[in-house]
C-alpha cells in the first residue's frame, strides 16, 4: 500500500503515495502527454504536464492546450495505474475516448475511421455507456496494463485493445462484469492488428566509397574497385561497414547527407597485396565488424583465408580507434620495400592474433566473448588484455550474444544455452523447434528473439520468447542471411545477398507477417539505428539507412482477405517455381493473422494429398504422363464475430501441374581439384577432354588462375592430366586467367595480365597441354573478370574489356581456327553504355561474330553494329545460346527462352521446379543441361531439357542427383559429356570438384 514496489517506476520513492500498491506504471505522478509513439505512454522525450488524478466520477479530464495536437493522440498515466487515451485532435480524455481511440486504429469492419462511423458500430453493441460501465471498463484496462506492461513494453495500446475487444464481444450484457474482464498475452497478440498500420520505407542516407576506391587502384591496389561489403553495425549515430576483401571499414554517420569513409584495418601494402574478388588484401577475410557503445572503437574478426597462405601479420580479432572525422587510427611503417599501414595500438586500440569464427560485445563494453576455430569459447575484458577472463571447449557454437550479465549460445542442437558471464557454466537450456543460427536479446534479459538462416534451404524459421518461454514462432520462405531485430522488438528485418529486397516482418502477431518490402535491397547484413531506422548495405560499395514509417492507413477486414489471398502465388505455394511444374511438396498457408485458409485440389489424391501447412506431392512415374487440375485457396475472416468478404470473393484458383518423373542419367563421377574453385569450363566437341581455369595460391602468397586439363574415359572418370590439384599450370609467373575454350586441338586462354592476352596452346589426346604458347593476340585493354563467351561452334571468342576512363565495355570478338590454333582479330562491338557487365559471367556471341549478348541484373542485351536491343527478365543468372536461340536462367530455378532477335513475343518460359539456383548452363544442338542447387537436397543435380527445334520451348527429359548442387558447367558439341563443379562446404569430403556425367 506504500507504492514502494510500483512496477516499473522510475524512480521508487516516488511511488509513496500509490493506491493499492500500484504506483505509476512509468512516472510518480499523473502526466498528460502528446503521445508521440502511439504507445500509451508518458515518456520522457514527449510533450507533457501535470494533471489531477482521473476520478469514478468519470469526469471528463480536459487537455490543456500546451498538449493538444492535430496530428498526435494524447495519453493519460496517472499514479493510481489509469490509462486513457484519445484521438489527435481531442481535448478531453475519458473512456469514451479511450474506446474512440482503439476502434479508429483497431477496428477492421468499419470502411472509413470517421467518429461518426464509430459512434454508429458501437451503439447497437454496447449502447450508451454509463458512468458505471465506463469505470469498469477503465478498471479492467489498468489490471490488464498492470499486469502485461512488462511483457508488451511498447504495445500497451494492444493491451488497451484486448479488452476492448472483449468488452464489445461480450455486449450490453458484458458490461455488468466488465470490471472482471481478464485478457491472456494471446488476446492480446490477437488484439494486435499490425496491418492496420502500413510501414512506408524510404531512403534517408545512401553513399559509396567508389571514388576513394579508385583513389586506392590508382595508388596500386590490385583490383580494388570491388569493395563488397558484407557487415554493418550501428551505434551512436555513426555506421560501419566491413569489406569483405579489402579488410578495411566504411564508416560514416547515420544523419541525411552524411558521406562515407574508407578506412583500413588490417595490415596493407601499396604496392598491392594480391588484392581481388578472391583474396583480400592480406590474403585473409573480414568476417565481422561491430561498434562499442560509443562507436568510439570497432571490433574486427578477421581470418584466416586458408591455413597455408594466411597472412600471420594481419588475421585475428581486433579493436581499433575511431578517430572524429570517421577514420581508424593507423600507423604506417616500412618493411622490406613496401609501406605498411596497421591500426594505432597506442590509443586504446589492440589486436589478438585468435583465429575466431564468432564473436559478441557487452552492451557497456565491458566484455568480449570470442568462439575460436578450435571449439574454444574464452571471455576477454574489453580492452583485450591477451589474459582470458575464463574460457571453456564448448562444440558446435552457432551464435552468441551477451545479455545482461549472461551469456546466451545457440548449438547444433535446437537449442538456447544460458551460461554465466563469470563462469562460463550453463544456467539454462530453452528448448526450440530448429535450429537457431542468430539470436536478439533486450537489455533486460526479458525476451529474445531467435531465428535460421534461409541461406541453404530458402526457409527461414523465427521465434519470438519472453521469459524463456516461446510465445510466438513461425516460418518465412526467404533465401535469408539472417535478421535484425529492432530495439523495441516489434520487428524483424531479414535480408539475403540473393534476395532482391529486404523484409520487415511484425514480431507482435502470431505466425508474423511482413509488414513492408524494400525493393532492390541485396543485403548480406543490416542493424537498427532506432526503432525507425535500419542501416543495411546498398550495393557492393555502399551503405545507406532506411528509414520505417509507420501510417495510419486503415486496412478493413476485407483488404485483409484480398491481401491475404494475393500473397499465395508461386513464390508462396511452389518456390518461385510455375504452377506447370509441381515437382516436389507445396506449401499452403493455414492462416494469415485472423483469416483463416481452407485447402481443396482436383488433381488426384495419388499425386497431390493436402495436409495441414503443405501439398504432399507424388510425381507420376516416367513412363506416365504429367497430371493436371485445379488447387482452391478458400479463405474465411471475421472480427467480433463479423464475416466479411473479400473483394473478389473468398476464393483463388491455381491451375496446377504435377510433372511426371523424369529419366535418370548416370551417377556424376567426380575428381577433387583440392581447394581450387573452377570458373567457367570448356570440353571439346568429343567430350573427351575439359579444361577449366582454377584458382590457386601461387609461391608468393597471391591469388591466380592457371590451367587444369582433365581427360575424361569412357565410363566418365576424370583425371587430372595438366597441373595438379594444388597447383594448376601457368605459362607465366604472374599470368591469371578469365576464360578458356577448346577449338579442336588447342586450348584458348585469356589473361588479365600483367600483359592481357589472348593465346592458344596446343592439347594431346590425352589431355596434356604443350608448355608453350602456339599463338597470341596482345589484349588492347584488361579483360573483365569471368568476361570471356564463345560462339556456340566454338569458333569465335568474344572478350569484354572496359575503358577505365570513360567506363564503357567494348567486346573484342576473335577468330580461332581450329586446326592451326592461329588467332584473329576481327571486330569491336561497343556495348550498352551504363550498363554494368563485370561480374556477370560469360557473354553469349553468335556465330558469326557479330552480335552479343549480356545481362545486367534485370534485363539481357543483344548488341552489334546496329545498335543495343534489350528485354526485360526478373533475378537473372546466367545467358546461354545454342545457335537458333537464347536461354536465360534465373535465381529463382526458371529458363526463360527467346530468338536471338530477343523479340519479347518469341519467349518461352519453363521451370525447373526446384526454387534452386542457376550459375551455369551449357548447350548441344538439341539440349540445355542445367546445374541446380540450393533447392531441396533431393533436387540438387544436372537437369537435361529437350529444346524444341521451331519456338525453343524447353521439356524436361532426364536428371542426375548431386546432392551438393552444380556451379558451373559445360557440354560436349555431341552431348557425350557433361562436365560441372561443385563445392562441399562440409565434413571430411570438404573440397571442391569436377564431376562428369555420360547422359
Amino acid at each position: 500500500t506504500n507504492g514502494t514496489n510500483g512496477t516499473n517506476g522510475t524512480n521508487g520513492t516516488n511511488g509513496t503515495n500509490g493506491t493499492n500498491g500500484i504506483g505509476s506504471l512509468l512516472r510518480g505522478g499523473n502526466y498528460i502527454c502528446i503521445d508521440t509513439n502511439a504507445n500509451a505512454k508518458c515518456e520522457p522525450d514527449e510533450a507533457s504536464v501535470d494533471s489531477v488524478p482521473w476520478d469514478a466520477t468519470v469526469t471528463p479530464i480536459a487537455i490543456p492546450t500546451a498538449v493538444q495536437s492535430t496530428d498526435y493522440p494524447s495519453a493519460y498515466n496517472d499514479m493510481n495505474g489509469y490509462t486513457l487515451t484519445a484521438p489527435a485532435g481531442s481535448s478531453t480524455l475519458t473512456t469514451d475516448t479511450t474506446l474512440m481511440a482503439n476502434e479508429l486504429v483497431f477496428n477492421q469492419v468499419i470502411d472509413n475511421k470517421l467518429s461518426a462511423d464509430v459512434t454508429a458500430y458501437l451503439t447497437p453493441k454496447i449502447g450508451t455507456l454509463t458512468t458505471a460501465n465506463q469505470t469498469d471498463i477503465a478498471e479492467a484496462i489498468k489490471k490488464a496494463v498492470f499486469r502485461f506492461d512488462h511483457v508488451f513494453p511498447n504495445n500497451r495500446n494492444a493491451i488497451i485493445a484486448a479488452v476492448v475487444n472483449k468488452v464489445v464481444v461480450g455486449g450490453t450484457a458484458g458490461l455488468v462484469n466488465a470490471a472482471d474482464i481478464f485478457v491472456t498475452d494471446v488476446d492480446i497478440m490477437n488484439a494486435n492488428a499490425p496491418t492496420l498500420n502500413t510501414l512506408v520505407l524510404t531512403t534517408l542516407v545512401s553513399d559509396a566509397v567508389d571514388d576513394e576506391i579508385t583513389a586506392q587502384d590508382a595508388a596500386g591496389w590490385v583490383d580494388a574497385k570491388d569493395s563488397s561489403i558484407r557487415s554493418v553495425s550501428t551505434r551512436n549515430g555513426k555506421m560501419v561497414g566491413g569489406s569483405h576483401y579489402h579488410n578495411g571499414l566504411i564508416i560514416m554517420d547515420t544523419s541525411a547527407g552524411s558521406t562515407a569513409t574508407l578506412s583500413s584495418v588490417s595490415t596493407i601494402t601499396d604496392a598491392g597485396h594480391g588484392v581481388d574478388s578472391s583474396t583480400g588484401i592480406s590474403e585473409n577475410y573480414l568476417r565481422d565488424a561491430v561498434f562499442n557503445a560509443d562507436a568510439s572503437f570497432v571490433y574486427v574478426n578477421i581470418t584466416k583465408r586458408d591455413n597455408d597462405t594466411a597472412d600471420l601479420d594481419s588475421y585475428g580479432f581486433y579493436k581499433a580507434k575511431v578517430n572524429t572525422d570517421n577514420t581508424v587510427a593507423t600507423i604506417t611503417t616500412v618493411v622490406g620495400a613496401g609501406q605498411h599501414i596497421k591500426i594505432d595500438e597506442t590509443g586504446g586500440g589492440a589486436r589478438l592474433t585468435e583465429e575466431v569464427s564468432r564473436f559478441a560485445v557487452a552492451p557497456d563494453d565491458s566484455k568480449v566473448a570470442l568462439y575460436d576455430t578450435d571449439g574454444n569459447l574464452t571471455i576477454y575484458d574489453g580492452s583485450l588484455s591477451p589474459v582470458p577472463l575464463v574460457t571453456a571447449a564448448i562444440a558446435d557454437v552457432k551464435s552468441l550474444i551477451i545479455g545482461n550479465g549472461k551469456l546466451f549460445v545457440t548449438k547444433t542442437d535446437q537449442a538456447i544455452h544460458v551460461l554465466s558471464l563469470d563462469t562460463l557454466e550453463e544456467i539454462k537450456t530453452v528448448a526450440l523447434d530448429f535450429v537457431p543460427q542468430g539470436i536478439a536479446i533486450d537489455e533486460g534479459n526479458h525476451q529474445a528473439v531467435a531465428f535460421n538462416k534461409g541461406h541453404d534451404n530458402s526457409v527461414m524459421s523465427i521465434a519470438v520468447l519472453k521469459k524463456g518461454a516461446v510465445v510466438n514462432s513461425g516460418t518465412i520462405d526467404f533465401t535469408s542471411d539472417g535478421g535484425a531485430v529492432s530495439p523495441d522488438f516489434t520487428k524483424i528485418a531479414i535480408y539475403g545477398h540473393e534476395e532482391s529486397s529486404m523484409k520487415i516482418l511484425n514480431l507482435t502477431v502470431p505466425g508474423f507477417s511482413v509488414q513492408a518490402v524494400f525493393p532492390g535491397i541485396s543485403s548480406r547484413d543490416a542493424s537498427w539505428v532506432d526503432d525507425d531506422n535500419i542501416a543495411v548495405i546498398d550495393g557492393r560499395n555502399s551503405l545507406a539507412v532506411i528509414n520505417v514509417e509507420t501510417t495510419d492507413e486503415n486496412v478493413d477486414l476485407t483488404s485483409k482477405i484480398d491481401s491475404a489471398l494475393a500473397g499465395q502465388n508461386k513464390d508462396s505455394i511452389n518456390g518461385g517455381g510455375f504452377f506447370n511444374a509441381i515437382i516436389s511438396d507445396i506449401k499452403l498457408a493455414t492462416n494469415y493473422e485472423n483469416v483463416d485458409f481452407a485447402w481443396s485440389s482436383t488433381v488426384p489424391i495419388t499425386n497431390l494429398a493436402l495436409e495441414s501447412g503443405k501439398g504432399v506431392v507424388t510425381r507420376p512415374d516416367n513412363a506416365g504422363t504429367d497430371v493436371t487440375g485445379r488447387l482452391t485457396a478458400t479463405v474465411s475472416a471475421s472480427f467480433r464475430g463479423d464475416v466479411a468478404t473479400g473483394t473478389n470473393g473468398n476464393t483463388k484458383e491455381f491451375d496446377l501441374t504435377v510433372r511426371k518423373a523424369p529419366e535418370i542419367m548416370t551417377a556424376p563421377i567426380s575428381v577433387k581439384t583440392d581447394n581450387n574453385s573452377s570458373q567457367y569450363m570448356a570440353v571439346n566437341d568429343s567430350g573427351t577432354i575439359a579444361v577449366a581455369p582454377m584458382r590457386f595460391e601461387n609461391a608468393s602468397g597471391e591469388s591466380q588462375y592457371g590451367f587444369n586439363a582433365f581427360l575424361i574415359a569412357s565410363d566418365g572418370t576424370p583425371t587430372i592430366t595438366t597441373g595438379t590439384a594444388a597447383l594448376p599450370m601457368t605459362y607465366t609467373a604472374t599470368e591469371s586467367l578469365v576464360g578458356v575454350g577448346i577449338a579442336g586441338d588447342f586450348v584458348i586462354g585469356v589473361s588479365e595480365g600483367p600483359s592481357p592476352r589472348i593465346f592458344t596452346a596446343a592439347i594431346d589426346g590425352s589431355g596434356v597441354m604443350a608448355t608453350t604458347v602456339t599463338n597470341e593476340q596482345v589484349l588492347t585493354g584488361r579483360p573483365t573478370n569471368r568476361g570471356v563467351g564463345f560462339s556456340a561452334d566454338k569458333s569465335k571468342v568474344a572478350v569484354l574489356i572496359k575503358d577505365e576512363i570513360t567506363g564503357f565495355y567494348s567486346a573484342y570478338i576473335y577468330s580461332v581456327d581450329a586446326g592451326t590454333g592461329v588467332i584473329t582479330a576481327n571486330v569491336t562491338i561497343t556495348m550498352e553504355s551504363g550498363a554494368e557487365y563485370k561480374i556477370y559471367g560469360p557473354p553469349v556471341i553468335s556465330n558469326d561474330g557479330l552480335t552479343v549478348y549480356q545481362r545486367t541484373e534485370d534485363s539481357v542485351i543483344r548488341s552489334n553494329a546496329a545498335g543495343h536491343t534489350s528485354v526485360l527478365v526478373h533475378e537473372v543468372a546466367r545467358v546461354w545460346s545454342n545457335n537458333n536461340f537464347i536461354f536465360v536462367n534465373t535465381y529463382e530455378g526458371n529458363v526463360h527462352t527467346f530468338n536471338m532477335a530477343l523479340s519479347p513475343s518469341s519467349e518461352q518460359q519453363f521451370s525447373t521446379g526446384t526454387g534452386g539456383r542457376m550459375y551455369g548452363g551449357g548447350t548441344t544442338a538439341t539440349h540445355l543441361y542445367l546445374p541446380v542447387q540450393r533447392a531441396d537436397a533431393a533436387l540438387n543435380g544436372v537437369y537435361k531439357l529437350a529444346i524444341d527445334p521451331v519456338s525453343g520451348a524447353l521439356t524436361e527429359e532426364a536428371f542426375s542427383h548431386e546432392e551438393a548442387g552444380g556451379d558451373r558447367l559445360a557440354v560436349s558439341s555431341d552431348g557425350s559429356a557433361v562436365v560441372f563443379s561443385y563445392r562441399i562446404r562440409r565434413g571430411t569430403d570438404k573440397g571442391r570438384y569436377m564431376a562428369v556425367i555420360k547422359p
